[in-house]
């Protein structure tokens, strides 16, 4: 089956053709546009850097501060526990900033989840993760001098590697 969709601008049109996986799953999927013929289709998996992710959560960790919702203390913990955490082409960590000042970071993909919260004096990291079925896969607190050697640091880095291999459209992250 053949559909063309008329595109958000008058460029030209996209022409869509129904791609089947190896799994058996079905979809249509964008295979030239015809204003430039050119293939639109990229089948080879992006590849995000780790130090792409810490720059990303970096800048959204100084947006917490600026704002005075997280505690130095707290960020500064924040970015370090992500420099010993973070893995090559992992899921983008979201940043928040908790009712206290300190910092919540999750990642979520598929319904699994992998979540680190810092206290508002960076002394402590609180991480727990969760499968798609619901089951606890972590739950640690770990004195944040002591994370980088942490039995659950490493832990994380195993469920923090599960859940990226779910992630299926990744998006570019920039400042």
């Amino acid at each position: 089956m053949t559909m063309t969709d008329p595109g958000l601008t008058n460029v030209g049109t996209t022409t869509w053709r129904e791609a089947t996986y190896p799994d058996g799953w079905n979809e249509f999927a964008a295979i030239e546009n015809a204003a430039t013929w050119a293939t639109v289709i990229d089948e080879s998996t992006p590849q995000v850097s780790k130090a792409a992710l810490l720059a990303y959560a970096t800048t959204r960790l100084k947006r917490l501060l600026n704002a005075k919702a997280a505690s130095t203390r707290s960020a500064v913990t924040a970015q370090r526990a992500l420099a010993v955490l973070l893995v090559e082409s992992s899921a983008t960590p979201q940043t928040s900033a908790t009712d206290d000042g300190g910092v919540l970071i999750e990642w979520l993909v598929n319904r699994a989840s992998l979540h680190m919260r810092i206290d508002p004096d960076g002394d402590s990291i609180e991480i727990w993760g969760m499968s798609a079925e619901g089951v606890v896969v972590l739950d640690d607190v770990v004195p944040s001098r002591q994370f980088s050697t942490s039995p659950s640091r490493l832990s994380a880095r195993v469920v923090l590697r599960e859940l990226s291999s779910g992630v299926e459209n990744r998006v570019a992250v920039d400042g």
